[in-house]
């Protein structure tokens, strides 16, 4: 977990919290701070936008968890956090549960983002098919010939808890993945351990993919045979759907949220909110509407 203090006062409670308080050397006070957790793809740009929104507001803090959109989703449920980061459409099942346990879910897109698959900058290929990338994702195919390039292909994923992992199987595998996908953390480690590995084959989310630099080559996806492979980083093809794996990245609330978190919400659809999103590497989306 990250706590992201206020730098002029600090609100914190709960004896776990106070520990976390005191190895930052923060202090503890008798409030507690707005408590934020979900997508690990969306870490590194909440972690941003949580910090400059506590700068001007004195005594809010915000504690940060990944640990994936599914965990934040059923924490906010559960009424242990204010405010679910999720990477993918709330599915109809989290919906019955939060309407079984009496609360109601609101969700507000705030940027847009692309799933990149990636290989290593030694692999001569540069674009795949959907349903070459399925086959490889299924397990069906598990080397490189025939795809242009050479050896076997190793493969590098996230776990079932991930937001990522959910819409690549809903978009692209179609049934089950291989159980020799080798699950990781976060995007962040996707993309550290295709680097290393000349065989090695990827998905992870478009800013940490852009922070990588060329430490990994982007591939192109061709949606219907003939047409041109599709770049993930261009704006125009995610915006219009023209690239197969974009998705809306969301905050998520109760439908009556806790002050500091609806702030938060408007925050992100802020003038400098959007610029900071544009920073981070994605696509920023203007105020729209919630998803109740």
């Amino acid at each position: 977990m990250l706590f992201v203090p206020s730098p002029r006062s600090v609100t914190l409670g709960g004896p776990a919290l106070c520990a976390l308080a005191l190895i930052l050397g923060l202090g503890c006070a008798s409030g507690r701070p707005l408590r934020v957790q979900g997508s690990e793809s969306e870490l590194e740009l909440i972690e941003g936008l949580a910090q400059r929104f506590a700068e001007d507001r004195p005594g809010v803090g915000v504690a940060l968890s990944g640990g994936g959109s599914a965990a934040g989703v059923t924490s906010l449920i559960d009424g242990a956090i204010d405010v679910a980061t999720v990477s993918r459409p709330l599915l109809p099942t989290e919906r019955v549960e939060a309407a079984r346990r009496g609360v109601r879910l609101t969700a507000t897109p705030f940027a847009l983002d692309t799933i990149c698959v990636v290989v290593h900058p030694k692999n001569p290929v540069v674009a795949l098919d959907l349903d070459e990338l399925g086959e490889i994702l299924r397990g069906e195919t598990t080397r490189w010939e025939g795809l242009g390039g050479a050896g076997p292909i190793s493969l590098y994923g996230r776990p079932s808890s991930s937001g990522t992992w959910s819409l690549l199987r809903e978009r692209v595998v179609k049934g089950d993945y291989t159980p020799s996908i080798r699950a990781l953390g976060g995007s962040a480690a996707v993309v550290q351990a295709v680097a290393a590995d000349p065989h090695g084959l990827g998905y992870a989310a478009l800013s940490y993919v852009r922070h990588a630099g060329d430490s990994v080559r982007v591939l192109g996806l061709v949606v219907s045979p003939g047409e041109p492979a599709v770049d993930p980083r261009d704006e125009a093809a995610a915006r219009e759907g023209r690239y197969p794996i974009t998705r809306a990245l969301s905050l998520v609330t109760l439908a009556e949220p806790r002050p500091d978190a609806a702030a938060l919400v408007a925050f992100s659809q802020s003038e400098t909110g959007l610029t900071m999103i544009e920073q981070a590497g994605l696509f920023a989306l203007e105020a729209s509407h919630a998803e109740p």
